[in-house]
C-alpha cells in the first residue's frame, strides 16, 4: 500500500489539483471498502 501511495503522490504531482482530488477520494473509498 506504501508503493502504491508513493506513486500516487509521484503521478498527482504532475497534475491538476482536480485530478489529485479524485485520485485521493478514490483511494480512500478502496481502502475503506477492501
Amino acid at each position: 500500500m506504501v508503493v502504491v501511495v508513493g506513486a500516487v503522490v509521484v503521478v498527482a504531482s504532475g497534475t491538476s489539483v482536480v485530478v489529485v482530488v479524485v485520485v485521493v477520494v478514490v483511494v480512500v473509498v478502496v481502502v475503506v471498502v477492501v
